[in-house]
């Protein structure tokens, strides 16, 4: 589960929003490119519709990116107005489909790896999530690991020349390669993931047309069109455009930041036992 704050005054005491504004504000006021990419899960193990449980940590992290004026995207426009934090900041999740037993069905995978890859360089892997219990220090016992490669290699970042770890680089390649679908002969396109080409042009355009494919054929997959329960649909599958599947490349979607958005998700769980249990 994810909750950060971008307010001191909010219930939510770790800063890891707040860190990822200011490094992007950083980046607006140098007049530099700087780009963060974050993949989370669709939604909580379980079913979202019938569990006020998971709609309550479903809260929390939209709280923490995009509802609320301490969000993460609120304060951006606050403090950049003509700026778009999607030049910046994107949120993404991982979904697969099937037939099975002749029934065309479609699951989210559930990321539930904690990995950061920076500039290529450094990579962290360990167990915390993005929340109090993990980050706060006195409560979840966690595990970390910061991996600095010494083989360097020559590449761009940006357009520019750039000296990389070979095992950073690798490991966010081969991770992009399967997002995307890509081959062995199109692992070159991805080199530099900062040029827009590369980031609007692939990354992001897949992760847009993919989105739009699932939503067209599977009406119960979450999506920003689904603003409150009342407008879930029960239908597995449109059978009359399963076709559109043909096109959806690799696993990436887009995080569906304003699904549920009219929808009380506080709900009775809003006490201060279920913020020490979730948050």
């Amino acid at each position: 589960s994810t909750g950060s704050s971008t307010a001191g005054e909010t219930a939510v005491k770790n800063r890891i929003a707040q860190t990822i504004l200011e490094r992007i504000g950083k980046a607006i006021e140098s007049n530099s490119v700087f780009k963060v990419i974050v993949i989370l899960p669709v939604h909580p193990e379980g079913t979202y519709k019938d569990d006020a449980a998971i709609r309550y940590i479903m809260m929390w992290q939209y709280m923490t990116i995009a509802r609320g004026p301490s969000s993460l995207r609120k304060q951006f426009k606050s403090r950049w107005p003509h700026k778009n934090p999607d030049d910046y900041i994107s949120f993404h999740a991982l979904r697969n489909y099937a037939f099975i037993s002749g029934i065309c069905v479609t699951e989210q995978i559930y990321v539930h790896s904690k990995l950061l890859i920076v500039d290529d360089r450094i990579v962290i892997v360990g167990s915390a999530n993005i929340n109090d219990r993990s980050m706060l220090g006195d409560r979840d016992s966690e595990v970390g690991v910061i991996i600095s490669d010494c083989e360097r290699i020559e590449t761009k970042m940006g357009g520019q020349a750039f000296t990389v770890s070979k095992f950073a680089h690798t490991l966010r390649m081969n991770l992009w390669k399967e997002h995307l679908a890509l081959t062995d002969d199109q692992m070159s396109q991805i080199e530099d993931p900062l040029v827009p080409d590369v980031y609007e042009g692939i990354w992001k355009r897949i992760s847009r047309e993919n989105t739009e494919r699932y939503a067209k054929v599977f009406k119960v997959v979450p999506h920003d069109k689904i603003r409150c329960l009342e407008v879930y649909d029960e239908r597995v599958v449109d059978f009359e455009v399963t076709e559109t599947l043909v096109g959806v490349k690799g696993h990436l979607t887009d995080y569906a930041l304003k699904f549920l958005k009219e929808e009380n998700l506080d709900h009775f769980l809003a006490s201060t036992f279920m913020k020490e249990v979730f948050v």
